[in-house]
């Protein structure tokens, strides 16, 4: 059967570097016990093991069954959640030959990893919260720019300047959301009590006549107390005085 993205609980592994002829390579590893599994491919197979998170390690790839030496490596550890994938990870340096990386990831395979899908490191720091879409995409941009215009708006989406956005529009988006759930399921005036105040959010429409969706947007946003209030009485199953009755009430979908 063939493995989708959805299965994280395999550990995985890929060249992170393009395949073909170059000094260096640099193998990633990630996921479940996978400083374990490397340190079955390690000559100091205990040192890397107990090796702390952002440190490296000096030793020699081998093949887990027979031992034999592969290559010789520089090995990173990681370990969860600090992390790029946010679980325990193992970048190995090697040299870059086809015959070096082909044998190692063998190696690497024949310990338990499996091979990682395309973009799968990136599925797994998102699914992690350790990125987002927007910062996903930028680094698929960013290792395939071709221009420096290209290069700098893929590293300005990296750094987090468009997210900060989106998330201050979407927390305003649903701040309006709820004035306006609030207005239509809460009316003032449907069995308000005429001594009572009634809650903030909540005006009197002879004082305040009804609002276009422009004004009322201007108006209401941000409304940060209303959609509090609206929030709790939702999960609470009340109601503010004058409200119809929960059943009728309309639920908030996030975005």
């Amino acid at each position: 059967m063939a493995r989708t993205y959805l299965d994280t609980g395999r550990p995985i592994v890929a060249l992170a570097t393009p395949p073909g002829r170059s000094a260096l390579a640099v193998i990633r590893a990630s996921g479940a016990k996978a400083i374990e599994l490397c340190a079955r491919c390690f000559s100091a197979g205990q040192d890397l093991e107990t090796a702390p998170g952002y440190t490296m390690r000096h030793g020699f790839l081998i093949d887990p069954d027979s031992g034999e030496r592969v290559d010789e490596v520089v090995a990173a550890v990681f370990r969860a959640p600090r992390s790029f994938t946010g679980e325990d990870s193992v970048e190995i340096s090697c040299h870059g030959s086809a015959a070096v990386t082909s044998r190692a990831l063998a190696a690497l395979e024949k310990a338990g990893f499996a091979p990682a899908l395309p973009g799968e490191f990136s599925f797994r720091a998102f699914i992690n919260g350790k990125t987002d879409l927007v910062k996903a995409e930028a680094i698929n941009e960013l290792a395939g720019a071709q221009c420096e215009s290209a290069r700098e708006d893929a590293l300005l989406r990296l750094s987090g300047v468009l997210s900060k956005e989106f998330s201050a529009l979407r927390d305003e988006m649903l701040d309006l959301l709820a004035v306006v759930e609030a207005h239509l399921d809460y009316p003032a005036e449907e069995g308000a009590d005429e001594d009572s105040e009634a809650p903030e959010g909540f005006e009197d429409r002879e004082e305040n006549p009804p609002l276009d969706g422009k004004a009322l947007g201007l108006r209401a946003a941000p409304r940060r107390a209303v959609a509090k209030l609206y929030r709790r009485k939702t999960e609470t199953g009340g109601r503010p005085r004058g409200g119809r009755r929960p059943a009728q009430r309309r639920q908030i979908q996030s975005f």
